[in-house]
């Protein structure tokens, strides 16, 4: 239940990323990832018991994140190839 926010969360700025220009998307995405991972150990009070909880809430951060970048990237991809 902890783990919701780094999850939801990433996938919901990785879609937001995945709507700008790509060369934006590494500059915002690493620093968003770790924001949203260290905001999550900090809400669960995970850092009481270690701090190494930060690392897993802040993977699970980017990986989200890179998950709804790509959904986000291959969904306009797919609907800009469709004919109308």
């Amino acid at each position: 239940m902890q783990e919701l926010l780094p999850i939801f969360g990433g996938l919901f700025l990785g879609a937001l990323i995945g709507l700008r220009k790509p060369a934006l998307s590494l500059r915002w995405g690493v620093p968003m990832a770790i924001g949203l991972g260290a905001l999550a150990t900090l809400l669960s009070g995970e850092f009481e018991v270690s701090w190494a909880f930060l690392l897993v809430d802040v993977s699970l951060a980017a990986l989200s994140g890179a998950t709804g970048f790509l959904a986000t990237r291959w969904l306009t991809a797919g609907a800009a190839r469709t004919p109308r």
